[in-house]
Protein backbone atom coordinates (compact mmCIF):
# COMPACT_ATOMS: atom_id res chain seq x y z
CA UNK A 1 0.00 0.00 0.00
CA UNK A 2 2.83 2.43 0.93
CA UNK A 3 5.05 1.58 -2.19
CA UNK A 4 1.50 2.65 -4.35
CA UNK A 5 0.53 5.63 -2.66
CA UNK A 6 4.24 7.02 -3.53
CA UNK A 7 3.57 5.57 -7.26
CA UNK A 8 0.87 8.14 -7.36
CA UNK A 9 2.16 10.91 -5.00
CA UNK A 10 5.51 10.31 -7.98
CA UNK A 11 2.83 10.38 -10.82
CA UNK A 12 0.85 13.51 -9.71
CA UNK A 13 4.06 15.74 -9.04
CA UNK A 14 5.08 14.59 -12.48
CA UNK A 15 2.18 15.87 -13.93
CA UNK A 16 2.11 18.65 -11.64
CA UNK A 17 5.92 20.13 -12.74
CA UNK A 18 5.54 19.63 -16.56
CA UNK A 19 2.22 20.06 -17.32
CA UNK A 20 2.17 18.24 -20.49
CA UNK A 21 0.43 15.19 -19.76
CA UNK A 22 -2.56 17.20 -17.79
CA UNK A 23 -2.92 19.71 -20.85
CA UNK A 24 -3.31 18.27 -24.56
CA UNK A 25 -1.06 20.57 -27.06
CA UNK A 26 -3.87 21.52 -28.75
CA UNK A 27 -5.61 23.00 -25.71
CA UNK A 28 -2.42 25.16 -25.68
CA UNK A 29 -1.71 28.27 -26.90
CA UNK A 30 2.08 29.53 -27.31
CA UNK A 31 3.23 32.42 -25.69
CA UNK A 32 5.96 33.84 -28.18
CA UNK A 33 5.91 37.40 -26.82
CA UNK A 34 4.64 39.01 -23.80
CA UNK A 35 3.70 42.65 -22.09
CA UNK A 36 2.52 43.10 -18.73
CA UNK A 37 2.18 46.66 -17.11
CA UNK A 38 0.72 47.54 -13.53
CA UNK A 39 -0.81 51.26 -12.65
CA UNK A 40 -2.83 51.26 -9.35
CA UNK A 41 -2.41 47.32 -8.36
CA UNK A 42 -4.42 46.86 -11.64
CA UNK A 43 -2.28 44.13 -13.95
CA UNK A 44 -3.03 44.50 -17.65
CA UNK A 45 -1.56 41.32 -19.51
CA UNK A 46 -1.32 41.17 -23.67
CA UNK A 47 0.44 37.69 -25.07
CA UNK A 48 1.36 36.88 -28.64
CA UNK A 49 0.08 33.50 -29.36
CA UNK A 50 0.99 31.27 -31.22
CA UNK A 51 -2.24 29.20 -31.70
CA UNK A 52 -1.67 25.35 -32.17
CA UNK A 53 -4.21 23.67 -34.34
CA UNK A 54 -4.46 21.08 -37.23
CA UNK A 55 -7.70 22.74 -38.67
CA UNK A 56 -7.13 25.00 -41.70
CA UNK A 57 -10.51 26.96 -41.11
CA UNK A 58 -9.24 27.97 -37.32
CA UNK A 59 -7.92 31.40 -36.39
CA UNK A 60 -4.51 32.78 -37.16
CA UNK A 61 -1.77 30.96 -35.90
CA UNK A 62 -0.41 34.32 -34.31
CA UNK A 63 -2.34 36.62 -32.57
CA UNK A 64 -2.33 39.10 -29.57
CA UNK A 65 -5.00 38.44 -26.44
CA UNK A 66 -5.30 40.50 -23.05
CA UNK A 67 -6.27 40.35 -19.57
CA UNK A 68 -6.43 42.47 -16.60
CA UNK A 69 -6.79 41.97 -12.71
CA UNK A 70 -5.10 41.59 -9.36
CA UNK A 71 -2.05 39.94 -10.09
CA UNK A 72 0.09 38.43 -13.37
CA UNK A 73 -2.04 34.93 -12.73
CA UNK A 74 -5.52 36.39 -12.55
CA UNK A 75 -4.54 38.64 -15.43
CA UNK A 76 -3.66 35.59 -17.54
CA UNK A 77 -6.65 33.52 -15.97
CA UNK A 78 -8.58 36.06 -17.89
CA UNK A 79 -7.16 35.57 -21.43
CA UNK A 80 -7.56 31.52 -20.71
CA UNK A 81 -11.23 31.54 -19.75
CA UNK A 82 -11.87 34.21 -22.69
CA UNK A 83 -9.87 31.81 -25.04
CA UNK A 84 -10.60 28.38 -23.28
CA UNK A 85 -7.30 27.79 -24.42
CA UNK A 86 -4.12 27.33 -21.66
CA UNK A 87 -1.64 29.43 -21.71
CA UNK A 88 2.39 28.09 -21.63
CA UNK A 89 4.80 30.59 -21.36
CA UNK A 90 7.79 28.20 -21.87
CA UNK A 91 8.57 29.50 -25.17
CA UNK A 92 8.28 33.21 -24.50
CA UNK A 93 11.01 35.45 -26.65
CA UNK A 94 10.66 39.11 -24.89
CA UNK A 95 9.55 40.79 -21.76
CA UNK A 96 7.86 43.93 -22.63
CA UNK A 97 7.66 45.99 -19.03
CA UNK A 98 6.43 49.32 -17.72
CA UNK A 99 8.68 50.96 -15.32
CA UNK A 100 6.20 49.76 -12.04
CA UNK A 101 6.97 46.01 -13.23
CA UNK A 102 11.01 46.45 -14.21
CA UNK A 103 11.68 48.02 -11.01
CA UNK A 104 9.65 45.57 -8.74
CA UNK A 105 11.70 42.34 -7.88
CA UNK A 106 8.43 40.73 -6.50
CA UNK A 107 6.42 41.10 -9.80
CA UNK A 108 9.55 40.11 -11.78
CA UNK A 109 9.77 36.61 -9.95
CA UNK A 110 5.74 36.26 -10.57
CA UNK A 111 7.23 36.28 -14.17
CA UNK A 112 9.40 33.90 -13.67
CA UNK A 113 6.92 31.52 -12.11
CA UNK A 114 5.48 31.16 -14.79
CA UNK A 115 8.44 29.40 -16.00
CA UNK A 116 9.52 32.04 -18.57
CA UNK A 117 13.25 31.13 -19.04
CA UNK A 118 15.76 34.15 -16.74
CA UNK A 119 17.44 34.62 -20.12
CA UNK A 120 14.49 35.97 -21.88
CA UNK A 121 15.02 39.52 -23.21
CA UNK A 122 13.35 42.23 -21.42
CA UNK A 123 11.92 45.95 -22.92
CA UNK A 124 11.35 48.92 -20.89
CA UNK A 125 8.23 50.50 -22.37
CA UNK A 126 5.51 53.28 -21.71
CA UNK A 127 2.42 50.73 -24.03
CA UNK A 128 3.28 46.92 -23.64
CA UNK A 129 0.36 45.82 -24.72
CA UNK A 130 0.93 48.08 -28.13
CA UNK A 131 4.68 46.99 -28.33
CA UNK A 132 3.39 42.96 -28.11
CA UNK A 133 1.10 43.34 -31.12
CA UNK A 134 3.61 45.76 -33.20
CA UNK A 135 5.69 43.16 -34.55
CA UNK A 136 5.93 39.46 -34.95
CA UNK A 137 8.37 37.42 -32.63
CA UNK A 138 10.25 36.29 -35.51
CA UNK A 139 10.67 40.22 -37.14
CA UNK A 140 11.47 41.46 -33.29
CA UNK A 141 14.04 38.63 -32.92
CA UNK A 142 15.72 40.22 -36.59
CA UNK A 143 15.18 44.33 -35.08
CA UNK A 144 16.96 43.49 -31.77
CA UNK A 145 19.80 41.42 -34.10
CA UNK A 146 20.24 44.37 -36.30
CA UNK A 147 20.61 46.98 -33.62
CA UNK A 148 22.88 44.75 -31.19
CA UNK A 149 25.16 44.16 -34.60
CA UNK A 150 25.08 48.03 -34.40
CA UNK A 151 26.46 48.09 -30.65
CA UNK A 152 23.05 50.37 -30.11
CA UNK A 153 21.31 47.75 -27.85
CA UNK A 154 21.56 47.06 -24.24
CA UNK A 155 21.03 43.10 -23.73
CA UNK A 156 18.99 42.82 -20.39
CA UNK A 157 17.18 39.63 -19.65
CA UNK A 158 15.14 38.87 -16.41
CA UNK A 159 17.77 37.43 -14.07
CA UNK A 160 19.77 40.62 -14.29
CA UNK A 161 16.66 42.74 -14.13
CA UNK A 162 15.46 41.02 -11.38
CA UNK A 163 18.47 41.24 -9.45
CA UNK A 164 19.14 44.91 -10.42
CA UNK A 165 15.35 45.67 -9.18
CA UNK A 166 16.58 43.11 -5.53
CA UNK A 167 19.45 44.85 -4.90
CA UNK A 168 19.03 48.27 -5.64
CA UNK A 169 21.40 48.49 -8.33
CA UNK A 170 21.36 49.84 -11.87
CA UNK A 171 19.90 48.45 -14.83
CA UNK A 172 20.43 49.45 -18.63
CA UNK A 173 17.38 47.99 -20.56
CA UNK A 174 16.67 48.82 -24.42
CA UNK A 175 13.94 51.22 -24.36
CA UNK A 176 11.16 50.30 -27.04
CA UNK A 177 8.44 52.23 -28.84
CA UNK A 178 7.45 51.59 -32.11
CA UNK A 179 11.00 50.14 -32.42
CA UNK A 180 14.27 50.15 -30.48
CA UNK A 181 14.28 53.94 -29.80
CA UNK A 182 17.34 54.08 -26.74
CA UNK A 183 18.46 52.97 -23.28
CA UNK A 184 16.18 53.16 -20.47
CA UNK A 185 18.61 53.63 -17.18
CA UNK A 186 16.50 51.94 -14.13
CA UNK A 187 17.74 53.76 -10.63
CA UNK A 188 16.42 52.47 -7.42
CA UNK A 189 14.09 55.98 -7.23
CA UNK A 190 13.95 56.84 -10.70
CA UNK A 191 14.26 56.21 -14.49
CA UNK A 192 16.28 58.40 -16.87
CA UNK A 193 15.97 57.44 -20.63
CA UNK A 194 18.61 57.96 -23.45
CA UNK A 195 17.74 58.39 -27.66
CA UNK A 196 19.81 56.69 -29.89
CA UNK A 197 22.87 59.37 -29.83
CA UNK A 198 22.97 59.50 -26.23
CA UNK A 199 22.92 55.57 -26.18
CA UNK A 200 25.22 55.41 -28.89
CA UNK A 201 27.85 57.66 -26.54
CA UNK A 202 27.25 55.96 -23.59
CA UNK A 203 28.51 52.95 -25.49
CA UNK A 204 31.54 54.28 -26.61
CA UNK A 205 32.43 56.13 -23.28
CA UNK A 206 31.78 52.13 -22.23
CA UNK A 207 34.27 50.82 -24.75
CA UNK A 208 31.96 49.66 -27.57
CA UNK A 209 33.08 49.70 -31.19
CA UNK A 210 30.89 48.74 -34.47
CA UNK A 211 28.84 50.89 -33.17
CA UNK A 212 26.66 52.20 -36.49
CA UNK A 213 25.26 55.66 -36.42
CA UNK A 214 23.07 57.84 -39.04
CA UNK A 215 24.72 60.80 -39.99
CA UNK A 216 23.97 63.21 -42.45
CA UNK A 217 21.24 60.44 -44.39
CA UNK A 218 23.84 57.99 -44.63
CA UNK A 219 25.34 55.61 -42.21
CA UNK A 220 28.94 55.42 -40.21
CA UNK A 221 30.15 52.73 -38.45
CA UNK A 222 32.53 54.05 -35.30
CA UNK A 223 35.30 51.82 -34.16
CA UNK A 224 36.30 51.44 -30.43
CA UNK A 225 37.05 54.68 -29.09
CA UNK A 226 40.55 55.43 -27.79
CA UNK A 227 40.98 58.12 -25.22
CA UNK A 228 41.14 59.27 -21.45
CA UNK A 229 38.57 60.23 -18.86
CA UNK A 230 40.35 61.87 -15.77
CA UNK A 231 39.41 64.68 -13.21
CA UNK A 232 40.91 67.46 -12.25
CA UNK A 233 39.92 69.55 -8.89
CA UNK A 234 39.14 73.34 -9.85
CA UNK A 235 38.36 76.29 -7.36
CA UNK A 236 34.90 75.46 -5.98
CA UNK A 237 34.82 72.35 -7.70
CA UNK A 238 36.17 70.05 -10.24
CA UNK A 239 36.09 69.32 -14.33
CA UNK A 240 35.57 65.94 -15.92
CA UNK A 241 37.50 65.70 -19.68
CA UNK A 242 36.90 63.26 -21.92
CA UNK A 243 38.74 63.00 -24.59
CA UNK A 244 37.67 60.28 -27.29
CA UNK A 245 38.99 59.56 -30.85
CA UNK A 246 37.28 57.60 -32.98
CA UNK A 247 38.20 55.64 -36.58
CA UNK A 248 34.96 55.73 -38.62
CA UNK A 249 33.82 54.14 -41.71
CA UNK A 250 30.98 55.67 -44.09
CA UNK A 251 28.85 52.60 -45.13
CA UNK A 252 26.02 54.26 -46.92
CA UNK A 253 26.77 57.84 -48.19
CA UNK A 254 23.75 60.76 -47.88
CA UNK A 255 23.25 64.12 -48.51
CA UNK A 256 27.21 64.62 -48.60
CA UNK A 257 29.73 63.31 -50.39
CA UNK A 258 32.75 64.99 -48.75
CA UNK A 259 34.10 62.83 -46.13
CA UNK A 260 35.70 64.99 -43.84
CA UNK A 261 31.64 66.61 -43.94
CA UNK A 262 30.69 63.03 -42.01
CA UNK A 263 33.58 63.13 -39.93
CA UNK A 264 32.79 66.30 -38.26
CA UNK A 265 29.29 65.59 -37.84
CA UNK A 266 29.70 62.48 -36.27
CA UNK A 267 32.52 64.42 -33.63
CA UNK A 268 29.12 66.88 -32.96
CA UNK A 269 26.92 64.05 -32.55
CA UNK A 270 28.64 61.91 -29.99
CA UNK A 271 30.39 65.24 -28.16
CA UNK A 272 26.79 66.74 -27.17
CA UNK A 273 25.42 63.65 -26.76
CA UNK A 274 28.22 62.80 -24.43
CA UNK A 275 28.18 66.12 -22.34
CA UNK A 276 23.83 65.40 -22.18
CA UNK A 277 24.22 62.60 -20.49
CA UNK A 278 27.19 63.11 -18.31
CA UNK A 279 25.29 66.20 -17.16
CA UNK A 280 22.24 64.36 -16.85
CA UNK A 281 24.04 61.29 -15.37
CA UNK A 282 25.65 63.99 -12.59
CA UNK A 283 22.12 65.19 -11.67
CA UNK A 284 20.22 61.87 -11.95
CA UNK A 285 22.18 59.87 -10.29
CA UNK A 286 24.01 57.21 -13.18
CA UNK A 287 26.93 59.27 -13.66
CA UNK A 288 29.01 55.96 -12.02
CA UNK A 289 27.36 53.25 -14.84
CA UNK A 290 29.52 56.23 -17.40
CA UNK A 291 32.79 57.28 -16.03
CA UNK A 292 35.00 54.99 -13.90
CA UNK A 293 35.18 57.83 -11.15
CA UNK A 294 32.06 60.11 -9.35
CA UNK A 295 32.30 63.27 -7.29
CA UNK A 296 29.34 63.54 -7.01
CA UNK A 297 29.88 65.00 -3.42
CA UNK A 298 31.42 67.91 -4.50
CA UNK A 299 29.49 70.77 -6.56
CA UNK A 300 30.19 72.59 -9.81
CA UNK A 301 30.91 69.22 -11.63
CA UNK A 302 31.83 70.62 -15.44
CA UNK A 303 32.24 68.98 -17.91
CA UNK A 304 34.75 69.14 -21.13
CA UNK A 305 34.10 66.12 -23.99
CA UNK A 306 36.65 66.40 -27.12
CA UNK A 307 35.85 64.35 -30.06
CA UNK A 308 37.97 63.64 -33.19
CA UNK A 309 36.52 61.67 -35.74
CA UNK A 310 38.95 60.16 -38.59
CA UNK A 311 37.12 58.74 -41.47
CA UNK A 312 39.29 55.66 -43.18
Amino acid sequence: MKKLFCAAAALFMALTMTSCSAVQVNERMFVQLMGISETNGLYELTVQVYNSTDSEDSDPQYKALSGSGRSISEAADMIMRNSGRQLFFGHCTAIYANESIIRDSGKLKALAGERISAGCPVFFTHTPKEAVSAVSADELSGIVSHYQSEGLAERADLKTVTAAAKNNTIAIIPMWDDKICGSAIIMPNSTSELNISETAALDLMRSAKGIRLSVLGGSMTLGEAEGSVYYQSKENGGEYVIDMSLKCRIDETGSSANAEEYAHEAERIISLSSEEICRRGLSEGFLSVILPQSHTSEENITFAVNVTAEVS
